[in-house]
């Protein structure tokens, strides 16, 4: 059944897209190409660490989803697919408001400082993981949700809106096609890695590199934004 949904949802979005969709050039038929993935040589630093930052964010939702549902059950004994569900929930739900909060902090500051919630929220994680607490493993995701949306709209702005729309299509889908393959990875890894380690090893093992590289990319835009202002 979820499947047919969101086959019918897939559906849904096409017909939007054909219907309400802005390139002019593809008014005359409908056209089926694939794009060349390409990002203007003027954005490429924005864009590495545009990416780098939200693909931190969702490699830590990839982290905290791959082990939430086996950890819940396995660690503290709550086999309710509701309680599992609820807190993935929570996550797109933090993702979103994490969104709106962007247009409320300053433009230098965002990164940096969803960068470091994300850093946050995998201290939380390995504390829960370590400790089999389910309190942090709530917080961890408000602020993987949190940190993940406001890298994401600041990742956009800074490089899909900084260039003339006949490039946005391109730029926009080595954007996502970036970050979905680092929320893929830890998603993918922490399973493969559980094998040999178990889970609660192989989750650590995750956090630390997804709290590592947030802190790379905070850095980073700092560096940046410190030398663009002198």
């Amino acid at each position: 059944m979820p499947f047919a949904i969101h086959l019918v949802l897939t559906l849904v979005a096409m017909v939007g897209l054909r219907l309400f969709g802005v390139d002019d050039r593809r008014r005359g038929g409908f056209v089926f190409r694939i794009e060349r993935l390409a990002v203007p040589r003027e954005i490429r630093g924005a864009f590495a660490r545009g990416t780098l930052s939200a693909g931190a964010g969702f490699a830590s939702s990839g982290v905290l989803t791959a082990t939430t549902g086996l950890f819940l059950v396995r660690y503290l004994g709550i086999a309710s697919h509701t309680a599992i569900g609820a807190i993935v929930c929570l996550i797109f739900t933090c993702v979103a408001l994490g969104q709106l909060l962007t247009k409320r902090v300053s433009a230098r500051w965002a990164m940096p400082g969803a960068c470091g919630v994300l850093v946050l929220s995998a201290g939380l994680l390995a504390w829960a993981l370590a400790g089999e607490v389910l309190a942090p493993l709530i917080a961890a995701a408000v602020a993987v949700g949190l940190g993940c949306g406001v890298c994401m709209n600041v990742g956009l702005s800074t490089t899909v809106e900084r260039v003339p729309a006949s490039l946005r299509g391109g730029v926009s889908s080595a954007f996502f096609a970036v970050i979905y393959v680092m929320l893929a990875f830890p998603a993918v890894g922490v399973g493969l890695l559980a094998i040999p380690l178990g889970l609660r090893e192989a989750g650590l093992v995750f956090a630390g590199v997804v709290a590592l590289l947030a802190a790379t990319v905070g850095a980073s835009d700092l560096r940046a934004s410190a030398r663009s202002q002198t």
